[in-house]
């Protein structure tokens, strides 16, 4: 697919989608490259009401919008980790905060029917794993009532400064604020949390796993099928040179008989004639054993003899008046059919 050179110009997916013929389609990745590799920013939807907006942002930016809104991703970089989600895509990129603070993050966008940009699934700043079973911490905690949005952005200082890095930080400095019934509620949910979650993140690793050797499989077969093509292109070409090289040319008064249409099925050496010369012998698939004992250009024409082995090829044979050699028994030329 050809990706139109003004669509640097366009801020969302649709407009780009709308650059393209009808017979074109244009997928997320392929927006997110083109804005990468033309270094231009792009905006992505925060929906108010998802995990990004409500856990993500909160805690770990210090924001959180009221209704649904828009940021823009500068500098931007693909990551090369693939998504276990096709419909996702993860990159490296920096964006304003609330204040207009620059701010890096790593972020999981994808497409969602009704918006015409890329909607924000998650962002955070460390350890992906780490901060994955944060962010269902965070989401299951938020679903019970036990956080909330502005829970979050007060303990954004405490993310900032380290102290909180894993669901487990989050539980301890959380529980210190708690009843031991609220406690021991909070622990169940993090307990299946955090269950859920590493079968995700199993399920998701065993996925890309397989992924990546099917890849590494196709790309296998994919050089041997490019090296047969290849090798096959030079026997190719060594049989042109090798034909061209043993070709005799009658002269004038000769007469040419072409033989059948035959598969060379071995070929060996051996004498033939009066004086016994060393002779080519070409054993036919039609039964017939055709011999060649013409000493100019012998191994040149011995192999093209092999490099003809097992194809379909024709041959002649000269007489002048007064012989009578046969084809089935004799040749001369060698013709690839």
């Amino acid at each position: 697919m050809s990706i139109p050179k003004n669509c640097s110009k366009v801020t969302s997916l649709s407009e780009m989608k709308a650059l393209l013929s009808p017979h074109e389609a244009i997928g997320l990745k392929d927006y997110v490259s083109r804005k990468a590799e033309d270094c231009e920013p792009f905006d992505v939807a925060v929906v108010s009401s998802e995990h990004a907006n409500c856990d993500s942002l909160p805690l770990r930016y210090c924001m959180h919008f009221q209704s649904d809104a828009v940021i823009t991703l500068k500098r931007v970089e693909l990551s090369r980790k693939p998504q276990y989600k096709q419909d996702r895509v993860a990159l490296d990129a920096y964006f304003d905060d609330a204040v207009g603070n620059e701010q890096f993050g790593h972020f999981i966008i994808g497409e969602r029917s009704g918006f015409d940009k890329p909607v924000l699934i998650t962002v955070w700043r460390h350890d992906a794993n780490t901060e994955e079973h944060l962010s269902d911490v965070m989401s299951s905690l938020r679903k019970r009532g036990v956080l909330s949005p502005a829970a979050l952005i007060e303990l954004h200082p405490e993310y900032l400064n380290g102290s909180i890095r894993t669901h487990d930080d989050l539980v301890l400095l959380l529980a210190t604020r708690m009843s031991m019934e609220q406690v021991k509620q909070m622990k169940e949910v993090v307990a299946n949390s955090v269950k859920f979650t590493n079968e995700v993140i199993a399920q998701r690793d065993d996925a890309l796993t397989r992924a990546t050797q099917a890849a590494e499989k196709l790309k296998i077969v994919t050089v041997e099928k490019d090296q047969a093509v290849e090798d096959s292109r030079k026997k190719d070409e060594e049989i042109a040179r090798l034909q061209r090289q043993s070709l005799m040319v009658p002269d004038r008064g000769v007469v040419v008989t072409p033989s059948n249409v035959a598969t060379i099925v071995d070929v060996t050496e051996g004498v033939q004639g009066r004086n016994n010369q060393r002779a080519i012998i070409l054993h036919m698939s039609d039964g017939t054993s055709r011999a060649n004992n013409w000493d100019r250009e012998y191994d040149s024409r011995l192999k093209l003899a092999l490099a003809l082995k097992g194809k379909k090829v024709r041959t002649d044979v000269w007489n002048r008046p007064g012989t009578n050699y046969k084809w089935e028994n004799w040749f001369k030329n060698i013709y690839v059919v």
